[in-house]
């Protein structure tokens, strides 16, 4: 339970994260750009893997992590770098944000089984957004 409210922290409190609440989703977009839009980021996030920076960002966190533990479930652990179940997860999901895929503060090490079966695309923003357009 302390990993996911150390979780729960980092992801309230840290600086690129924190105050994300009005991130545009690519259906906010102008329907003529939508497309395009999410082609430059999808092409610009595979030069982060083609060029190894997405390898190198894994193996950072990877290896500053004391548990390896998912951090979206607590539970699972996470693969170490270059393992055949490697999971790097959007936490702002690309196919909704995909100006966000290439921002490195974006991908965080995470459980195949929580990433594929139950996160997905899932926009981790939503009950945040929802809670805060209820308090007002």
């Amino acid at each position: 339970m302390e990993d996911v409210d150390q979780t729960h922290y980092w992801q309230t409190t840290h600086p690129h994260l924190n105050g994300c609440i009005d991130c545009v989703e690519l259906a906010d977009l102008p329907e003529t750009i939508r497309e395009p839009a999410k082609e430059l980021f999808v092409f610009a996030f595979g030069l982060l893997t083609d060029f190894g920076v997405r390898a190198a960002q894994y193996r950072v966190i990877y290896d500053s992590t004391p548990d390896k533990v998912c951090p979206f479930c607590g539970i699972e652990g996470f693969a170490a770098p270059a393992a055949p179940s490697e999971d790097f997860d959007h936490y702002l999901p690309k196919s909704r944000f995909p100006f966000a895929a290439v921002n490195l503060w974006n991908l965080v090490p995470a459980g195949s089984d929580c990433n594929r079966k139950y996160k997905r695309d899932l926009n981790p923003l939503y009950k945040l957004q929802r809670a805060m357009a209820t308090s007002h």
